[in-house]
């Protein structure tokens, strides 16, 4: 469920820039569609717009670097189960 009006076309110019990756056949990975959020906000045709790319650009910017803190706490995670202790029984 979107909060405002403006929620919904930072996810319409996002979705819009995947497209374009994706039409064009070259990789899509988050590198390659900050680039393309970057020169969407560069040729866009209202400062509105634009303003709607650069939260879009921020919105990506943390949800990568979420995932990576996510991805940093994984391997401690694991290790709480892949460990095995010498005493413990097998059934």
């Amino acid at each position: 469920m979107y909060r405002s009006e403006d929620e919904k076309q930072i996810d319409r110019l996002i979705g819009e820039a995947v497209m374009t990756l994706l039409t064009s056949g070259g990789p899509v990975d988050s590198k390659v569609l900050i680039d393309q959020l970057s020169q969407m906000a560069l040729a866009a045709s209202s400062p509105r717009q634009r303003a709607l790319l650069q939260r879009a650009l921020r919105e990506v910017n943390e949800s990568i670097e979420t995932y990576r803190q996510h991805a940093e706490r994984l391997p401690d995670a694991r290790s709480l189960f892949d460990h095995h202790s010498s005493a413990a029984r097998k059934h």
